[in-house]
């Protein structure tokens, strides 16, 4: 049976923005199990992270305004294949020794999961899952000519995945307790 895609509702529905200035990154190496879609429900992660006894999540500050998630077809080599691309890009306004650290940690080989709220929704959406995890992509800095210029990094992450990225309704990340 086919979803049916009715009208959402309230005013202005199709809107963008609401994303707030935080995502979160949790490494793959951080969890004792990784992120499952639910098997009833396939476009959801409904169980709470299992982080090991050292670790959390990583917020990581954005730009107003700058937070942009978005997911394209990957077109298969024949009819029996493909995926999606799924990808957040992010701009940070510094480029201090953290950033440059940060990079360094992340931008080459790190795998794990973002996660993105919906401030004016409260949907959570997770860019990875198991057997799929997300990297840092891509990554440019600048320092602004004039101080009207922005000095900032610019940062994406990206998943391939079988499925555009998943809503989150577990614990651990933008202050949801994990259950007892």
């Amino acid at each position: 049976m086919i979803t049916v895609l009715n009208r959402p509702t309230g005013s202005n529905p199709g809107s963008g923005g609401g994303l707030g200035t935080s995502i979160f990154l949790v490494p793959k190496s951080y969890l004792v199990s990784q992120p499952k879609r639910d098997v009833t429900s396939p476009n959801k992660i409904i169980a709470d992270l299992a982080f090991d006894a050292t670790n959390a999540a990583i917020e990581i500050y954005c730009t107003k305004e700058t937070i942009e998630p978005t997911f394209s077809k990957l077109a298969g080599e024949n009819a029996d294949c493909g995926g999606v691309e799924n990808s957040i890009k992010i701009s940070h306004p510094s480029i201090s020794a953290d950033v440059l650290q940060f990079i360094a940690e992340n931008g080459f080989g790190e795998e794990g999961y973002v996660f993105v709220k919906n401030e004016r929704t409260g949907v959570i959406y997770i860019i990875g899952e198991d057997g799929f995890t997300a990297d840092m992509s891509d990554f440019a800095g600048k320092i602004g000519k004039t101080i009207a210029d922005s000095t900032s990094v610019e940062i994406t992450f990206t998943a391939k995945q079988p499925l555009p990225f998943a809503i989150f309704e577990g614990g651990g990340v933008f202050g949801i307790p994990v259950a007892p």
